[in-house]
């Protein structure tokens, strides 16, 4: 499409200004806009022509990939603002980036009407474009010409590959081009950044800009009703510029996601937004649920105030340095001026009275520093892999949409009713503490193999910080997210074919790499292109400690394998494709997989990095942004940040409102107010982060261009056959014609990370979901199966019957057996949930014991309660100590085995159970009854613990199956160490193990020693302990009676959330 111009007849005033503040112009046979700008005053209109041959001929090579692209822009009624005018401008402030923190800033600034703002963005606009607007399309633009499409030099530790690295080149940033995931990192995160020596960076003092930043809609009952959501009451704003809701829409598979994840001990966090985001939960996105379109810089920021007389905005413009002038012999003598831009092949220089502000993104913010004579630091990046797997062929799947017919059927649904695929986001997230999936000792085993670094550097205190977030908050802090998304995101894509699989894709993101990188200007190389290179080097796995992000993706990939093969997740997964069982069956295959498919996952930052403290030695900016050594000049983006967190970065980025008391300081001369608005710099290219968009609706897009039918905004010509992933959804048919089963798309044009300095890994491992047809065709509705049916009965297979009833409360309870009354003590979770199922764990006493013994833990209390699980489980768990005949458990006639039956109904029928997450514990007498209750109950325990047992209690049955840990003393002279190797073997047999002979410690080694048995069959493991201790562990070994102490709970506790 390309713009005329039609002068207005002489003495007709001009019209009525259009709806957008942007115009377009392109001059013939040049196919990149020449820039928008904005409308001061009334002028010449200017009409939409209608595409024939020639006009089409100018507007494809501007989206060469894009498919989708709608070039819908708005009419304006202004002249155009050339570049030469904009360089004879008299600015206060020149902000370089029209991006995430860009827009922003300048609409802080442009409040103030005695301030003149200029903003230089490199990108063009992109109103209208399907593959920005629709959520179902996030990702679309990535590879387009909307992307910087940056690419890493060769990385030596992953197999000298180059990784593509997006950036947004567009207005509104990355912004315009993320998957719209809104969500906060960790209190400890922030205050990580306070405590480098940067006052006002803390949790507290960002939490008032953060919601400020926002506009939270609450969800409808009909979203309520599908999936865990949170009202995020008191942590949330509700009048910001970027507009934040639930999909009201979600893949088949998010139906699951809680309910597996709960199973592995991964709870619900009904909370995430307010300083803890560990759990599982179901993501908010930044989509005005208005119209169901992404919520971005430019609608957010930019659009409400650009009609400001005193805020310019030039596109294409491409910034190359500050200009920096010297003032007189002062120890920072340095001042910024202004900046030199190119603009349709020629140069300009604009100048600033006041400051230059540099928002150009985590890679471009140390580019034009460098390239102006300042120096930069490191960056940080998170890592990421990807699993694959083929699913159930029946489920709705973002592959779909690669299919002409599904995507044009999507389309139309989209149009007609802002519903269907392309209004689904992937929101099956979940941040998981280290101490999930590496061990205590194995974990301490790891960091002390690289020696910390002592040294007062202010990277060493940097590294000091990212190691006290394993070591002490290893059960605190979200080390990895966990992303689930029904389609294919690997890096090795199988070609679309008609054998009907379909896939779905389980991300693993590292959040506080160890790997430092860094981005630098290098020497141009030869005489054709003078311009210095962009060298951009993450150093994945290299470095001082990136071995140790190797080891811990390693180990988030076990975690990965359990849960896909978890219930009810697992029920829908047919094959595992990426990696090959081959890949993963040892540690070492494992490793070299990784190590070829690891990327990044986007969100980089500290490249100019607040030096806290240090001051100049340790960053590049101050804690108020102004760059060290040089007056007038600041860094408002992501780089800023000196350390990683665990959070996509938009939400942290986008806090951008003032008090009126800081709005009123805007008088001096001082970024102040606006920097405190913006303490948490914005990744202007980040392109998992920002998240808005138009928010102009299609009928009111068509009402406007009535000219252009082909270019209908939902008509999408039908040459996507991208290797894009597909999230197929189940979306009720239109009774007009027959379809198919709608898709949502996922592009993974993207293999990347978040882009800092630690990158959140992202090991894709595929899978084919189950499949027949690619496609299930019907016509009448009523012919199509019910998936969302099948769906439902999986997952309420695994519930018991008192979910949704009103529950008992916690204490002693008791049931008839056999004519004799028991009793038991149960302990329910605090904040106890009817709707959500829970672990069920029963702690048996020893001989002499008593309920009350387990319940309380004796002297140290709650911290050894139920033999440690209370503090283990936090609140995750239902636990239940039985009282013993006697204070022991003969078990005669089988009449303990049927207490417990009696217990479990008892309990179930008044609770919300996970029937598939039932455990038992015990020591001595109690661990032989644990024992019992392998034999005689294996089917409907998953797993036990046996401290210190014998076979006191009988053994009935004793064939099948069930995850077994013993734990023994080699010099237990009460039930002899042969004894527990015997109960031990009876499972390494019946689970299908392979034998082995388990090493065990010396007398007087004052150790323990784990043995993991290998070849189990899937969900059945067996685990050795073997301690250098009598009957009890012992102080030798911190056992179990010192409690607080004690390495056995947290052994056990392991083992059943990780079985």
């Amino acid at each position: 499409m390309y713009w005329s111009r039609v002068a207005s007849p002489k003495g007709i005033a001009p019209p009525v200004r259009a709806p957008h503040p942007f115009y377009l112009t392109r001059g013939a046979g040049t196919p990149e806009p020449h820039g928008v700008h904005i409308c001061h005053k009334d002028a010449t209109a200017w009409n939409q022509v209608s595409p024939g041959p020639e006009s089409l001929s100018l507007t494809t090579p501007h989206f060469p990939f894009h498919p989708f692209a709608v070039p819908t822009w708005w009419i304006m009624d202004c002249p155009q603002l050339a570049p030469e005018d904009f360089a004879k401008r008299k600015f206060d402030f020149i902000i370089v980036g029209g991006g995430t923190a860009g827009l922003a800033v300048a609409a802080r600034l442009s409040e103030h009407p005695g301030f003149t703002v200029g903003v230089l963005e490199a990108g063009s606009p992109a109103v209208g474009d399907n593959a920005v607007e629709f959520p179902g399309l996030a990702g679309r633009a990535l590879g387009t010409p909307l992307d910087w499409g940056f690419e890493t030099v060769p990385q030596k530790f992953l197999g000298g590959r180059r990784l593509p690295w997006a950036r947004g080149k567009v207005l509104g940033g990355s912004s315009a081009l993320n998957y719209m995931t809104w969500n906060r990192a960790a209190r400890q995160d922030y205050d990580d950044w306070r405590d480098l020596g940067n006052p006002g960076w803390g949790w507290d003092n960002l939490l008032p800009f953060f919601k400020k930043s926002e506009s939270f809609h609450e969800p409808g009952d009909s979203v309520r009703k599908e999936t865990p959501v949170s009202l995020h009451d008191g942590v949330v704003g509700r009048s910001g510029p970027i507009q934040v809701s639930y999909p009201r829409e979600f893949t088949a598979s998010h139906k699951l996601w809680h309910r597996t994840m709960n199973s592995l001990g991964v709870e619900t966090n009904h909370n995430h937004l307010a300083g803890s985001n560990i759990g599982c939960w179901t993501s908010v996105v930044s989509v005005d649920p208005e119209d169901i379109t992404r919520s971005y810089a430019t609608t957010a920021y930019y659009k409400p105030v650009s009609s400001r007389p005193n805020l310019f905005l030039l596109t294409a413009a491409e910034v190359h340095e500050v200009l920096l002038t010297r003032e007189g012999n002062a120890p920072n003598p340095w001042k910024a001026e202004g900046v030199r831009f190119s603009h349709g092949g020629v140069e300009f220089s604009a100048f600033a009275a006041r400051e230059v502000i540099l928002s150009a993104g985590s890679i471009q913010s140390p580019q034009i520093l460098e390239l102006s004579g300042v120096g930069v630091a490191n960056t940080h990046q998170n890592k990421a892999t990807t699993s694959v797997f083929e699913v159930n062929p029946s489920l709705a799947n973002p592959d779909d949409l690669r299919l002409d017919s599904v995507l044009a059927a999507a389309c139309e649904e989209y149009a007609e009713t802002r519903t269907g695929p392309l209004t689904i986001l992937p929101v099956s997230v979940s941040y998981v503490p280290a101490a999930r999936y590496i061990r205590p000792d194995t974990l301490n085993m790891l960091l002390s193999s690289t020696a910390a670094d002592t040294s007062d550097s202010p990277t060493a205190e940097r590294s000091r910080l990212i190691r006290r977030r394993f070591q002490s908050r290893s059960n605190m802090l979200g080390h990895v997210e966990f992303i689930f998304d029904l389609g294919n995101w690997g890096i090795d894509k199988p070609p679309l074919t008609s054998d009907g699989k379909k896939y779905g894709s389980l991300l693993q993101i590292l959040q506080y790499p160890f790997s430092k990188g860094s981005v630098h200007i290098q020497p141009p190389v030869g005489d054709s292109n003078p311009r210095p290179r962009l060298a951009i080097d993450p150093q994945y796995f290299g470095g001082r400690e990136g071995h140790l992000d190797l080891e811990i993706a390693l180990r988030a990939h076990r975690f990965a394998e359990k849960i896909w093969s978890a219930q009810p997740l697992a029920s829908i997964i047919r094959a595992q494709v990426q990696p090959s069982l081959a890949e993963t069956g040892t540690d070492e295959d494992l490793r070299s997989w990784l190590r070829r498919v690891a990327t990044t996952d986007w969100h980089p930052v500290g490249t100019c990095a607040m030096g806290g403290s240090a001051g100049s030695a340790g960053g590049v900016v101050d804690e108020r942004l102004r760059v060290y050594g040089v007056k007038g000049l600041r860094v408002v983006d992501a780089s800023v940040m000196p350390l990683q967190i665990s959070a996509h970065l938009q939400a942290t980025v986008n806090r951008g409102q003032c008090t009126k008391a800081q709005r009123r300081n805007t008088v001096n001369a001082s970024l102040e107010p606006v920097m405190r608005v913006l303490r948490t710099p914005n990744p202007c290219f980040n392109f998992l982060e920002s998240p808005y968009f138009s928010k102009m609706r299609s009928n009111q897009i068509q009402r406007q261009v009535p000219s252009l039918p082909y270019y209908s905004p939902c008509r999408c010509p039908p040459a996507l056959h991208w290797e894009s992933t597909t999230r197929l959804r189940r979306k009720r048919f239109s009774p007009k014609a027959p379809r198919a089963i709608r898709s949502v798309s996922y592009p993974w044009n993207l293999r990347q990370a978040k882009a800092d300095t630690m990158l959140p890994y992202h090991s894709l491992s595929l899978w084919l979901l189950a499949a027949s047809s690619a496609l299930v065709h019907a016509s009448p509705a009523s012919t199509r199966p019910d998936f969302s049916n099948i769906i439902e009965r999986a997952v309420a297979a695994t519930s018991s019957s008192g979910c949704g009833k009103t529950p008992f409360s916690s204490g002693t309870k008791s049931v008839t057996v056999n004519g004799k009354q028991r009793q038991f003590i149960v302990r329910v979770p605090s904040n106890y949930d009817q709707s959500k199922p829970y672990k069920l764990i029963f702690a048996f006493h020893w001989v002499g014991g008593t309920m009350q013994d387990v319940s309380s833990g004796g002297t140290d209390k709650e911290l050894w309660s139920y033999y440690g699980m209370q503090r283990e489980a936090g609140e995750t768990a239902i636990l239940v100590a039985p009282q013993g005949i006697n204070n022991g458990w003969a078990n005669s006639g089988g009449e303990d085995i049927a207490f417990v039956d009696a217990m479990s109904k008892y309990i179930e029928d008044a609770l919300c159970v996970d029937q598939q997450q039932r455990f038992s514990v015990g020591f001595s007498y109690g661990g032989a009854m644990t024992y019992a209750i392998a034999c005689a109950r294996a089917k409907n325990f998953k797993g036990v613990a046996v401290i210190a047992g014998g076979q006191l209690s009988g053994c009935d049955g004793g064939n099948d199956p069930v995850a077994y840990l013993g734990i023994h003393g080699i010099s237990d002279g009460t039930l002899n160490i042969a004894g527990g190797r015997g109960l031990r073997d009876r499972f390494v047999k019946n689970n299908g193990c392979a034998t082995t002979n388990a090493p065990e410690p010396a007398q007087g080694s004052r150790t323990h020693i784990k043995t993991e048995y290998t070849g189990c069959k899937a969900g059945y493991p067996v685990t050795w302990i073997a301690h250098d201790g009598g009957h009890w562990p012992g102080a030798v070994d911190n056992g179990p009676e010192s409690g607080a102490n004690s390495w056995v709970p947290g052994e056990i506790w392991s083992f059943f959330t990780n079985t």
